[in-house]
């Protein structure tokens, strides 16, 4: 499970932790990687979380990552998660889902609406239970996953692509033009 943001209050690990510390007791094989960095003191508040959980042995803290580790973190993941209480859009999902990688992100994220639509995640509250259940569910299931996964790719393609949001701009533009 991958986890990539800038580590931030708003970003749910306190909610993240505890839900994968369920994941951990169905699943004992299961990894956390928290890709991302923050303020020392908020990072350490979470190590403490990680180890109040009993599950500093499954969770990796690789840092930032850029360029093609990133890409690698992706590629590697089965399940990208962003539980956060507040977020305007959400690069990371949209990488996420370029790398067909399902995704669980909080109905807080700014794309959940196209996420739940195009059915290439699941949306959960900022509940600790809907993430630890979102997360198995996904886990449990290859099959879901690369569904998932596919319909994300194409969601990415569609939408969020270079070339998608230049011709949206330039829709937007034309019906200004339009509209004088």
């Amino acid at each position: 499970v991958l986890f990539l943001s800038r580590l931030d209050e708003k970003k749910g690990l306190d909610l993240l932790i505890p839900a994968f510390a369920r994941v951990v007791a169905v699943q004992p094989k299961s990894v956390l990687v928290i890709a991302g960095s923050g303020p020392p003191a908020l990072e350490a508040s979470i190590k403490t979380l990680v180890r109040e959980y009993g599950i500093s042995d499954h969770v990796y803290w690789s840092g930032f990552l850029a360029n093609e580790i990133k890409a690698g973190a992706f590629c590697d993941a089965d399940v990208f998660v962003l539980p956060s209480y507040s977020e305007n859009f959400g690069v990371a999902p949209v990488e996420a889902l370029a790398f067909g990688v399902p995704v669980v992100v909080s109905n807080q994220v700014g794309i959940h609406c196209d996420i739940s639509e195009a059915a290439a995640g699941i949306v959960v509250r900022c509940e600790v239970e809907e993430i630890a259940n979102a997360l198995l569910r996904l886990l449990a299931d290859p099959v879901l996953r690369s569904e998932m996964g596919a319909r994300g790719r194409d969601l990415a393609l569609q939408r969020f692509s270079k070339q998608a949001v230049a011709q949206q701009l330039v829709q937007v533009y034309n019906r200004i033009l339009l509209n004088r």
